[in-house]
């Protein structure tokens, strides 16, 4: 989906995108769009060759992903989710379970956006083969921060068993829940990097395993 008039806006989606294969996006590709939206849709199986496995968004100003299900997609970068430039990502109430990424950034590859706020959702049994961040890798954002998530059995090749995250401005873990998951080098459950502001509130960590 491309739209030469970002003002338009993009409506909410809710069909299921299962099995597609594509370069990037392989379930929905927007680029330049006001404001996208999945709702109690299921990304299931899809393939990207080079990013985005279920959804690629670029240069859009408001990503929200509710009650959504992302299920063994893969790709190069970013399995489940890829993303870049967006103003304002809002995930709620989702479930990542499965996703495999090859090269670069995990379940969920966030770079340069300005703001990722993760809620209530559950990460279990994502890979990254080759590279950092089993959900999460993070590169160059202003904000991001996760509450009440629960993280489990995630795995990364390199750094940040469950999140990887790079050359932040501040960085959020509130009331969250990690166990169990694994890195082949530092940070077993979460790896930071680079930046200004790190807090970690009322979290709990379980078993989680670096090298």
């Amino acid at each position: 989906i491309r739209d030469s008039n970002p003002s338009s806006g993009l409506g909410d989606v809710y069909k299921s995108q299962t099995n597609n294969s594509t370069n990037a996006g392989a379930g929905i590709y927007a680029e330049k769009i006001s404001i996208f939206s999945t709702i109690m849709s299921l990304f299931e199986g899809n393939r990207a060759n080079i990013i985005g496995g279920g959804i690629y968004a670029k240069e859009t100003k408001y990503v929200r992903n509710i009650r959504t299900v992302f299920i063994g997609n893969s790709a190069k970068g970013g399995a489940a989710h890829s993303s870049r430039s967006v103003s304002l990502t809002v995930n709620i109430l989702c479930m990542y379970h499965a996703n495999i990424v090859s090269i670069v950034g995990g379940a969920i590859y966030s770079r340069e956006d300005e703001l990722f706020y993760n809620y209530l959702s559950k990460f279990r049994e994502n890979k990254a083969l080759e590279t950092n961040g089993g959900v999460f890798d993070v590169y160059k954002i202003n904000t991001l921060s996760i509450n009440q998530s629960n993280f489990q059995l995630n795995y990364a090749e390199k750094d940040g068993g469950a999140i990887n995250v790079i050359n932040m401005k501040k960085f959020h873990s509130i009331h969250c829940f990690f166990k169990q998951n694994s890195a082949n080098r530092n940070g077993g459950a979460v790896h930071v990097k680079s930046g200004m502001f790190l807090s970690n509130i009322n979290s709990s960590f379980y078993h989680n395993k670096g090298i």
